[in-house]
């Protein structure tokens, strides 16, 4: 069934890549978007309200650029880029991001953000990265919330 929100959508069954063209002109790529989610869109009455979903849109961030960073770290409603980076050396680790995102309607923040720690303090990148993530989340959707119009 036509879309009044999605002009097109092609889907990279090896990659498990879903590429959107919304009506607006607006392009978003999701990245491991598996089969069967895609199927479930695809079917789905209104391809528009199947985004509305909580329980769908975590399988679906729109991604501007190609860091995966972006997707852990965005709230919806706002267009980042970012550029992230992590590193585990005897011991000591540290995760930062750095970027810009624009809050609709008409704002632009900057930001650079790192976290240091020790092996005594945390654990591994690969264990406080999910916890740096979801702080970072916070942060932004308090932001959109408070700077933005919606």
């Amino acid at each position: 069934m036509p879309s009044s929100v999605i002009r097109s959508y092609r889907y990279d069954p090896i990659e498990h890549q879903l590429d959107l063209v919304f009506v607006s002109g607006r392009r978003y790529r999701y990245h491991e978007v598996p089969e069967e989610t895609y199927d479930a869109m695809r079917r789905a009455f209104s391809k528009g309200e199947f985004f509305n979903h909580p329980q769908l849109v975590s399988a679906f961030r729109g991604v501007l650029g190609l860091s995966e960073a972006i997707p852990r770290a965005m709230p919806l409603g706002v267009n980042p880029f970012i550029k992230g980076g992590s590193i585990d050396f005897n011991g000591d680790h540290a995760l930062c991001l750095a970027g810009g995102v624009f809050i609709p309607p008409a704002r632009w923040l900057y930001f650079g953000m790192t976290l240091n720690w020790t092996d005594a303090e945390a654990g591994t990148v690969k264990e406080v990265g999910p916890q740096f993530g979801a702080v970072v989340t916070q942060i932004f959707t308090q932001l959109r919330d408070r700077l933005g119009n919606g």
